[in-house]
């Protein structure tokens, strides 16, 4: 029998936490006029960082998350995914629909960041209970200011098969 754990996923090269923004996330999804308003400057404002019209609607709240989402994500040069092209736009896409599924079924929003992936995606999935969003992302590299501090994860557990049959997200 397969053990269960936590750290089964990291075993894959698999990880998962909730960093506070997008807890915040989550907490600004339930004020409806915050998210009409994001959703009408992600469409109508193509030339605005997701990082500008983060700071803008309160997603975004303090100098140093800035500067680590400006650094780490998304600087083409050095960032931590800098070899992947698109990533802004395969984010504001999935962002854009998020706010569509919120405004359309006033529910709730569940987001976390996957770590293990193969490139930048943003998975949005919606059920009668609640939209979700993964954003998920290679893992990444040892180095930047954030590298070192990644959010514990939540409460996941991942029941693995036989080692040539395991999938990762």
């Amino acid at each position: 029998m397969s053990k269960t754990s936590k750290s089964s996923a990291k075993r894959r090269g698999i990880s998962i936490s909730k960093p506070k923004i997008l807890k915040r996330m989550e907490k600004l999804a339930r004020d409806r006029s915050v998210v009409k308003a994001a959703l009408h400057d992600l469409k109508t404002k193509p030339d605005a960082s997701l990082l500008e019209l983060g700071l803008v609607h309160g997603y975004v709240t303090s100098a140093k998350d800035a500067q680590h989402l400006l650094d780490d994500w998304f600087d083409p040069e050095d960032g931590w995914w800098h070899e992947l092209p698109e990533n802004e736009s395969v984010l504001r896409k999935g962002l854009i629909k998020a706010g569509e599924l919120v405004m359309r079924y006033k529910l709730p929003v569940d987001c976390y960041w996957v770590r293990g992936g193969e490139r930048i995606e943003l998975i949005v999935t919606k059920s009668a209970q609640q939209i979700t969003l993964l954003f998920v992302s290679p893992p990444p590299p040892l180095k930047g200011s954030h590298a070192g501090k990644l959010s514990p994860g939540p409460d996941i557990w991942i029941f693995p098969g036989p080692r040539e049959s395991a999938q990762n997200i």
